[in-house]
């Protein structure tokens, strides 16, 4: 089992295994021997679901290998200094982080994997605003319950702004009127009640109270990404 959890937590498995192992899972769940054909009563989208949604529990394993990928990007964008990160960081966004990092030219399979375990980080990340320049307004996720801000107007000025720290006054506060009048009303009062923190920028993750990533969030969030919600499906 641990040798299975570290080659997903590393790679991407090829759907062709994924599905063969899920199929020796559920011929194991209903009794089916060697050669024998017997009847699975319940496909797997289904048996993966909870017991309360008509589901056996079962866990998805292409949204659980999604998941613990989503680990090794918030090990990169929660901790910059450490080595990991810098390996990748010479060679994959030198000049930007790992959320702005584009996949690159004949990358390895470990870095796609990585990649593509991304898309879960980014719906569940916040970056909390500090004493640093490097949070892009349009870009980054940085105030609850908005994935991205973008500015009512196109004048010259909503052109130029970029960066959070250029809707702050020198005192490190928000610039009220700047932010009133180039945002609606719901996001500039959005903006103006996100606090601004005297230490570095962060990133926090908003599906646990503590703020740190784990693997069991970030499969609720992998899992809808393979599985519509419960009301879409047939009776």
């Amino acid at each position: 089992m641990a040798i299975s959890i570290y080659t997903l937590s590393c790679f991407k498995l090829p759907e062709t295994v994924i599905e063969e192992i899920q199929r020796a899972i559920l011929q194991f769940w209903w009794g089916q021997k060697r050669s024998e054909n017997r009847m699975q009563w319940i496909r797997w989208r289904i048996s993966c679901r909870l017991k309360m949604q008509r589901g056996l529990n079962f866990k998805d394993l292409k949204a659980f290998n999604l998941a613990i990928l989503t680990k090794q990007g918030w090990k990169l964008v929660s901790r910059p200094n450490s080595l990991i990160n810098k390996v990748f960081q010479s060679k994959y966004y030198r000049y930007s982080n790992f959320l702005r990092a584009e996949v690159g030219h004949n990358p390895s399979w470990d870095w796609r994997s990585i990649i593509e375990g991304r898309k879960v980080l980014k719906k569940g990340i916040l970056c909390e605003v500090g004493r640093r320049i490097n949070i892009r307004i349009r870009e980054d996720s940085w105030v609850k319950d908005y994935v991205s801000i973008t500015p009512i107007t196109t004048t010259a000025m909503t052109v130029n702004l970029e960066w959070v720290s250029q809707l702050q006054n020198s005192n490190k506060t928000w610039n009220q009127n700047l932010i009133q009048t180039n945002f609606n009303l719901d996001i500039a009062t959005a903006i103006l009640n996100t606090p601004i923190h005297e230490s570095e920028d962060r990133v926090t993750w908003m599906m646990e109270k503590g703020g740190d990533f784990t693997v069991a969030s970030g499969y609720k969030i992998a899992f809808n990404f393979y599985h519509p919600p419960i009301e879409y499906l047939p009776e």
